[in-house]
Order: C-alpha cells, then sequence, then structure tokens
C-alpha cells in the first residue's frame, strides 16, 4: 500500500505541474480536485497526520463550490467563504489535537502536522478568488507549506509542491498584465 501512495504522489506531481498552466480557471479547479483526491489517498496509504488527510478531504467540496460559481459566473457567497475557513481550520485543528499520534509537547513533529491547516486556508482563498493571477499567488504560499509538510513525512507528493511552486511562479510571470 505504501507503494501504491507514493505512485499516486507521483501522479499528483504530474498534475500540479501542469494545473498552472491552464489559462481557465475552471480548468484549474477541475484539475485541483484530481490532485486534491488523490494527494488524500496518498497521505492515508502512507500513514501522514490525519490532519493532513481531512483538510484534503475538506478542499473537495469547497473546489466544487468554487467550480459550479465559475461556471455560473457568479460570485462565491461571503458565508461560503467563511464556512469553508471554518471547515478547513477546524476540521484541521480537532484532527490535529484528536490524531493517535498526538503527544502534547512542542516538537517539530507537531509544529509540522499544523502545516496542513495553514495551507488549507491559503488554498481556501486561491479558490475562492476570481482572478486567476491571484489564485496562483494564494497557490505559492500553499505550496510552500504542504512542500515543508509532504517532506517532512517523506511522500513522493513532495515534488509535486515543488514542481507546482514554480509552475505557479511561470505562469504569474507568463500570464502577467502588461501595464
Amino acid at each position: 500500500m505504501y507503494i501504491l501512495g507514493q505512485v499516486l504522489g507521483v501522479i499528483v506531481t504530474i498534475l500540479c505541474l501542469v494545473g498552472p498552466f491552464f489559462k481557465k480557471k475552471w480548468m484549474m479547479l477541475v484539475n485541483s480536485s484530481v490532485a486534491t483526491l488523490l494527494a488524500s489517498i496518498n497521505l492515508l496509504l502512507i500513514g501522514a497526520g490525519l490532519s493532513s488527510v481531512i483538510v484534503n478531504i475538506v478542499a473537495l467540496p469547497q473546489v466544487f463550490v468554487s467550480l459550479y460559481h465559475v461556471l455560473k459566473g457568479t460570485k462565491v457567497k461571503k458565508w461560503e467563504n467563511i464556512l469553508f475557513m471554518i471547515l478547513f481550520i477546524g476540521c484541521g485543528l480537532f484532527s490535529y489535537f484528536s490524531d493517535p499520534n498526538f503527544v502534547p509537547e512542542i516538537s517539530f513533529r507537531n509544529f509540522i502536522e499544523l502545516f496542513p491547516t495553514g495551507g488549507a486556508a491559503f488554498f481556501c482563498i486561491g479558490t475562492f478568488t476570481r482572478d486567476e493571477q491571484k489564485t496562483r499567488k494564494w497557490g505559492i504560499a500553499n505550496n510552500l507549506l504542504w512542500l515543508v509538510y509532504y517532506a517532512s513525512v517523506l511522500s513522493t507528493t513532495a515534488f509535486s509542491q515543488v514542481f507546482s511552486l514554480i509552475a505557479n511562479v511561470s505562469a504569474l510571470i507568463a500570464y502577467r498584465k502588461k501595464k
């Protein structure tokens, strides 16, 4: 199962490499939903912390809500932003403190287990942002936190964050508006 999880991490890497280069927001969101689902399975199979799995699962309906708004041409409602931010932070922290491996002490491991929740908050903001460039900027912040987390749990999905970070920066430059 561990090897299958790592193979999924490689697939997530490929998806994260191409995702930021989609010109349309809906394409970025569909790609993101597939990558998020596979990353969740990757984390389960390699035995990562519960909070990282939970925030990935919460991300899926949030991506679909954002996709709905993009396809309908409507704005995300403030209550939707607030609801998902509460879900990300609440579920992330609840699963963090209720994880069977949690030990109430100040440690690197405990500190790193908070990164998925922070990354999820950045993901939430980026996904509900209408502008593709702002989505990419929030994606960079998300990538940095998840990169540290995935590297600390020795997941091949860490490569997805490296490539996604590079792709987000490259796409920011490629699609910047000329003044």
